[in-house]
């Protein structure tokens, strides 16, 4: 199956029930998307845009994104990518990945 990935065709012939989230990171390295919860996709730590819609990509399986274009952090332009870092920190964000060591 063909799709893009910030911009680039992507020519996919894995496992069609692999997560979005584990091909972005073990196969692509994109690290933006972070395991918070996966496969619970509650936390929101890896949402991704799909077709300009947010997706949780730890419970996306690679078949459904067949034919359309993903969008990581990586791919947003400068622009974009300082807007949503403001944000975070306005909105005191946090990942999922140090939430959880405070609490341990």
């Amino acid at each position: 199956m063909e799709f893009k990935l910030n911009g680039t065709t992507i020519n996919y012939e894995g496992d069609p029930e692999l997560s979005l989230m584990t091909y972005l990171r073990d196969v692509e390295e994109i690290i933006s998307p972070k395991d918070g919860c996966a496969p619970e996709g509650v936390c929101g730590c890896c949402s991704v845009l799909l077709d300009g819609n947010v997706l949780k990509a730890c419970i996306a399986p690679m078949r459904r994104i067949a034919g359309k274009e993903v969008i990581t952090m990586e791919g947003l332009d400068p622009g974009k990518k300082e807007t949503v870092i403001n944000a975070f920190a306005i909105e005191g964000g946090c990942s999922a990945d140090s939430a959880h060591r405070e609490s341990s």
